[in-house]
C-alpha cells in the first residue's frame, strides 16, 4: 500500500493554491 493521503490531523492543512504534485517510486518490495 502506497500512502498518498494529504491533509488531515497528521499532515496538516493543504495550501488552497495547491493543484498537483507527483510521487516517484523507485521500487516496491513485496513480502509473501
Amino acid at each position: 500500500i502506497l500512502n498518498v493521503a494529504m491533509g488531515g490531523t497528521l499532515g496538516g492543512l493543504v495550501d488552497p493554491n495547491f493543484t498537483s504534485d507527483q510521487m516517484v517510486v523507485d521500487y516496491v518490495r513485496v513480502y509473501q
